[in-house]
């Protein structure tokens, strides 16, 4: 039921974005306006909204005959927002250690890297390196990157939700040990090593969507 405390069409428009961005709304997905009324306990006016607003984050798209479906983000489209998030990650990394890094984060860092290794599905998996890049861009204190780095991953959410239910073991591996050599740098205080690293971090991770996005097709 929706809180009288914010408008309605608020409540769902965010409610529908975190189950596009947790994958719990998968692409291709249609949206059902009367459905959605009835499991928000609300008119169909605020979710009609609620979509139109979600359709200009490019989350949803409207097809004539069809409605509202998820939108499926293209590859190409998908590697260019990597790329972006690489750079805006370095720079957050350089601007968090411009000041030394507190035990606290390098705690949370370490737990999210331990949480991630032992995760044993793939919900879990997502939510830890979620948390692990999160941290970071925002131990940076920069209104500026967090909110576009915040808006860059809901961007990317309805892409790689699909494309990481092919995550294998090895990769995960992968992703361990290059969170585990980034914590390092940063506890070590190599601002150049830590921005480095995670720069490559995450090109790599556009050239494994590549890889998986062929094995599915």
């Amino acid at each position: 039921m929706i809180s009288p405390a914010v408008s309605s069409t608020e409540q769902v428009y965010h409610s529908l974005r975190e189950d596009i961005v947790s994958g719990k709304l998968t692409p291709g997905e249609k949206l059902v306006t009367e459905r959605l009324a009835t499991t928000y306990g609300v008119s169909r006016t605020p979710v009609r909204e609620a979509i139109q607003r979600l359709e200009r984050d490019r989350l949803v798209k409207i097809e004539p005959n069809c409605g509202a479906i998820i939108r499926k983000m293209p590859l190409d489209e998908a590697c260019d927002w990597y790329m972006v998030r690489a750079l805006l990650e370095e720079m957050a990394v350089r601007k968090m250690m411009e000041k030394p890094v507190s035990p606290e984060i390098i705690k949370r860092l370490r737990q999210y890297c331990a949480d991630h290794h032992t995760a044993t599905t793939l919900a879990e998996r997502v939510n830890n390196d979620r948390n692990f890049h999160e941290t970071i861009y925002r131990a940076a204190n920069s209104n500026v990157l967090t909110e576009l780095l915040d808006n860059q991953r809901i961007m990317l959410s309805s892409f790689t939700g699909s494309v990481m239910t092919m995550r294998t073991l090895s990769h995960d591996g992968k992703v361990d040990t290059e969170h585990e050599q980034i914590v390092q740098a940063i506890e070590a205080g190599d601002c150049e090593r830590a921005a480095r690293l995670t720069r490559k971090h995450l090109e790599s991770a556009s050239e494994f969507l590549k890889k998986m996005n062929r094995s599915i097709d």
